[in-house]
């Protein structure tokens, strides 16, 4: 999304400002944190401009984890802009992210209300229902997605999880293998069906899915703790 400021004479130099730009943008979180707050105290940066800053420095919040202030952020975007769908989507994961499953849906529910074609805001509500146990609604919200964007490799990881969950391993598979098939690298899509193949003593296959998660990111623990429970190395 662009930064839509206004053309007048501003406080700061036009190549401080092009940077402050392209780092509340696309910069590493602590850059766009600092970069965005610099934008947002700006009076002649419109109010549907700051809307967007807001998205930005909150996602950046959310990556280091600072909860509190992606909420604070995203709830300035959706007020600066109340028919942003994705300062709600956005609202709905910080408090996913937080564990307040209950207000993660009202929010998500908000941004599909103002979008209904937004598949990832099915997604993310699907998984705060799943979080609560809800697999039947989660699974009709994952199935909503898919119909929406049918190479939505995360939602038939998600839809997997949710038939795991509810019993139905076979569906379960079939949704893992197609997220992988249109996501090689998919990591964690690879653990929840090393998972299965393990629940069904295929120890051969689970062994192999927990080593291809761990080649393609080093750092995925949850894959190293399968690997070492199933009694293999690396």
């Amino acid at each position: 999304m662009a930064l839509a400021l206004t053309a007048m004479a501003l406080p700061v130099s036009a190549q401080t400002m092009s940077e402050n730009i392209k780092a509340c943008h696309d910069g590493l979180p602590d850059a766009r944190i600092s970069s965005c707050t610099a934008l947002i105290g700006l009076e002649q940066v419109s109010a549907a401009a700051k809307a967007n800053i807001y998205i930005f420095r909150g996602t950046a919040y959310l990556a280091k984890g600072r909860f509190d202030d992606a909420i604070v952020d995203f709830t300035m975007a959706s007020t600066l802009k109340p028919d942003y769908a994705t300062a709600f989507a956005d609202l709905g994961n910080a408090y996913y992210d937080k564990g307040l499953y209950d207000q993660a849906i009202a929010d998500t529910s908000r941004a599909i209300t103002l979008s209904p074609d937004y598949a990832e805001a099915y997604v993310n509500r699907a998984s705060a229902y799943s979080q609560k146990g809800l697999f039947e609604q989660a699974i009709a919200d994952y199935n909503h997605a898919i119909m929406l964007k049918p190479d939505f490799a995360e939602a038939y990881n998600g839809r997997g999880a949710a038939f795991f969950r509810s019993g139905l391993t076979s569906r379960a598979i079939t949704d893992f293998n197609q997220a992988i098939a249109l996501k090689p690298g998919f990591a964690i899509a690879f653990v929840n069906r090393g998972v299965l193949y393990a629940q069904f003593h295929n120890s051969a296959g689970a062994v192999a899915d927990f080593q291809t998660a761990l080649k393609i990111d080093p750092t995925l623990e949850i894959a190293r703790q399968a690997l070492k429970q199933a009694g293999a190395a690396p």
